[in-house]
């Protein structure tokens, strides 16, 4: 069994740079809103020069989007044990993994989830997230075990579950967060499961 290799000085530095400028940039995001920040009070606040923001992020959008991998982490060290303990069937599970996500959306805040919902923000569509694969192996495992319909692939019914839930955060946005997010989610999921459920 091979050791996991230790970082040099030189590389943790830089990750301590690159988190520091993260954290400075999610700081100012709260106290000011992310409209009224600009590059300018990152590197002030954060003590870096332009050049040094530069080679850790390509605009504050991108700061503001690597937010979003924090949602895979949580579902790869938080959802992911709970629905192994869960140990039911595919629909179960799907109805609990939007529960979370759902709930994880409220938590951060109608300011924060509202900035995400934009079209520069790829990370939706990136089809190697943790979240798009637990996901598709849920619904894989389901069609294998004939609780779910082999009518679609596995592949178009994760597309379309994530398209409704996103629909779903969306109109939850542009309502500002008027009504209970995790209660809407789920009559929305529970109905689009009826389709998918044999």
């Amino acid at each position: 069994m091979t050791k996991p290799k230790r970082m040099t000085k030189r590389a943790l530095q830089a990750e301590a740079t690159r988190q520091h400028i993260f954290e400075t940039t999610i700081r100012l995001m709260n106290a000011n809103g992310f409209n009224n920040m600009t590059i300018q009070d990152i590197i002030e606040q954060a003590g870096v020069s332009v050049g040094t923001f530069y080679h850790y992020f390509n605009s504050k959008e991108d700061v503001f989007f690597k937010l979003y991998s924090k949602a895979d982490e949580y579902f790869e060290t938080v959802v992911l044990p709970q629905l192994r303990e869960l140990d039911r069937g595919a629909h179960e599970q799907i109805i609990e993994f939007f529960r979370h996500y759902a709930a994880f959306n409220e938590r951060n805040g109608l300011e924060y989830v509202s900035l995400l919902y934009s079209t520069k923000n790829k990370f939706f569509i990136e089809k190697k997230r943790f979240m798009i694969t637990l996901l598709f192996d849920i619904v894989t495992t389901g069609q294998k075990n004939k609780e779910i319909t082999r009518d679609e692939t596995p592949d178009a019914i994760t597309d379309y579950l994530f398209i409704l839930s996103r629909g779903v955060i969306f109109d939850w946005c542009i309502h500002e967060g008027s009504y209970s997010l995790v209660d809407t989610m789920l009559t929305h999921i529970h109905f689009a499961m009826r389709i998918f459920r044999i």
